[in-house]
């Protein structure tokens, strides 16, 4: 059997309907709804993966910015810099060492 990746549609629904139905070729209502069941927490974590992976990003892109600040600044990790807080609503002036530390102690990095 192939790797599910490389599965096309027909050969999942066929799998699919082998699964739920019984000798005599009655689905059963029960397996229906457990394989559902199954598939919807399977793509909740999915989901869930890709916005921790976005989240991630964007703060290595943020701890980034601050660097590329930092350096174009005669006073280096001492400069301040803008930073976004509370979802973006607030923007507050910090010094460039204390967002690059709140960045770190948030595990987004």
């Amino acid at each position: 059997m192939r790797p599910a990746a490389k599965r096309n549609w027909g050969e999942v629904s066929r799998l699919f309907l082998r699964i739920c139905t019984n000798t005599s070729g009655h689905i059963h209502s029960s397996r229906l709804k457990d394989v559902e069941l199954a598939a919807e927490r399977v793509l909740s974590d999915k989901h869930e993966v890709v916005a921790l992976d976005r989240r991630r990003n964007a703060a290595r892109e943020a701890a980034r910015a601050l660097e590329a600040a930092a350096a174009k600044d005669w006073r280096g990790d001492g400069g301040k810099a803008w930073v976004a807080m509370g979802g973006a609503n607030c923007f507050i002036k910090m010094p460039v060492a204390g967002a690059k530390e709140m960045l770190r102690k948030g595990n987004m990095l």
